[in-house]
């Protein structure tokens, strides 16, 4: 086995292992793992990029504006736990934003080919299709599945409204990561030809929308039929919607309104019996006077709950993770969060001019799954979750690297054409007779 396909392989096992809990390092200070296996892979893959580079030369280092803003986000976020109650759950925050960074960094370094790129895009495929498959059968089942070691819960569902969650510790998590997702799997299913990619597709997002629908959360429902809007319209603004596209996206539509048409009852009783937006609105109350007392700084990352508590028995983030980053970063910490956001969404509308059938429809898909995340953490704190936030820079590393993909393949088809001209000439002057001048050779 040599060194490319040992790194091919971790790379496949990296993404596969997003949604995973495993990991070490576990500390009740800052509630989560330090270090997850997604990240001793990275590592891995670190070790083996570094081997390269010193065994071979050129291709150069990319180092792009969302690089150079995500560094003063990382210095920022760091000075701004200086003055926090809980500097060790400052630091551990900040570490979980430097591994996500490196996670971008590797991939816009290392996705360099079209082969590699369909290879990652893959297995979110494949991780999208778990998670869904995990989700419906929790449903089915009426309890967990024993999947602990992955970081399911365990759960007993009593009621017709108990919520799935995949293998994350709660519901708002589980959808926050799925609804990055479906978006891709509804573009690829509209743009894929092959049969068997497009079916592998359209059950992967029949899946993954069913479980989504059974986390019962309002604001990921919501937040994706908004995104799924601006697909539409992204779609009529480029003017692709032919037959074929728009049959596509007419199945995709029915099978919307089938799953919403199935569970209707349970639809409007989750509308009915939710939680009263009183208590959203007194997490608002809350946030808004430790913001304006602590404008440049924040109160330090994950040390939101330090302030709150006051206000509510348990720990209790806002549901809104841009109020959530202004009181722990400041208001310079949350304006660099929204460049970083604005730069992923403005790099999925340039690349939505590509005329590669499979890139655009990544571009696609990672433009509105962005666009609903983006949406949904209005009313959650979910982006603070370590696995969102890695699956965030994930797609925002794919939807950078699609350019250098596309000058790899220009540069490949400009050799394959040199050596079929070079394989031209050689059989022209072979033609030739012994004693033919030079002329005639030409």
């Amino acid at each position: 086995m040599n060194l490319q396909t040992i790194k091919l392989l971790l790379l496949r096992l990296m993404i596969f292992c997003l949604p995973f809990l495993t990991g070490t390092l576990y500390s009740h200070v800052w509630d989560d793992n330090l270090i997850y296996s997604f990240d001793v892979l990275l590592l891995l893959l670190y070790v083996i990029w570094a081997v390269e580079g010193r065994t071979r030369s050129g291709g150069g280092m990319v180092f792009d504006a969302y690089c150079s803003t995500a560094l003063v986000k990382i210095a920022w976020s760091t000075i701004s736990i200086l003055p926090a109650i809980s500097q060790v759950r400052g630091a551990a925050a900040v570490i979980m934003i430097v591994k996500a960074f490196l996670i971008y960094f590797y991939l816009l370094n290392n996705v360099r080919t079209r082969a590699t790129f369909e290879i990652v895009v893959h297995w979110l495929m494949v991780v999208l299709l778990l998670q869904g498959l995990i989700g419906v059968l929790q449903y089915t089942t009426g309890g967990s599945l024993g999947l602990g070691f992955l970081g399911e819960r365990s759960m007993a569902f009593q009621k017709s409204l108990s919520r799935v969650r995949g293998t994350f510790r709660h519901p708002l998590q589980y959808s926050a990561f799925i609804i990055m997702l479906i978006p891709l799997a509804f573009s690829l299913f509209i743009f894929t030809a092959k049969s068997i990619k497009k079916t592998f597709y359209g059950v992967t997002a029949l899946l993954a929308l069913l479980a989504l629908l059974l986390s019962w959360s309002r604001s990921a429902w919501a937040s994706l039929l908004l995104a799924f809007g601006f697909f539409v319209l992204f779609l009529a603004k480029k003017r692709v919607l032919s037959v074929r596209i728009s049959l596509a996206l007419g199945a995709v539509v029915i099978a919307i309104g089938a799953i919403v048409v199935g569970f209707w009852d349970l639809i409007v009783l989750r509308f009915e019996t939710g939680s009263d937006p009183i208590h959203r609105i007194r997490m608002i109350e809350v946030a808004i006077p430790m913001i304006t007392e602590n404008l440049i700084f924040g109160v330090g990352l994950f040390n939101y709950e330090f302030h709150s508590m006051a206000h509510f028995r348990f720990w209790q983030p806002v549901h809104n993770d841009y109020l959530r980053l202004a009181a722990e970063t400041g208001i310079p910490g949350v304006l660099l969060f929204l460049i970083i956001c604005i730069l992923v969404l403005r790099q999925g509308w340039k690349m939505l001019k590509v005329n590669d059938r499979f890139l655009y429809a990544v571009a696609l898909g990672i433009l509105t799954g962005h666009l609903a995340l983006l949406i949904e953490v209005n009313f959650t704190p979910d982006y603070q979750h370590y696995r969102v936030k890695v699956l965030f820079w994930v797609l925002a590393a794919m939807i950078f690297a699609i350019p250098r993909v596309l000058a790899n393949m220009e540069m490949m088809k400009k050799l394959r054409a040199e050596k079929i001209a070079r394989h031209e000439r050689m059989l022209k002057e072979r033609m030739q007779p012994p004693g033919a001048s030079k002329e005639q050779r030409a």
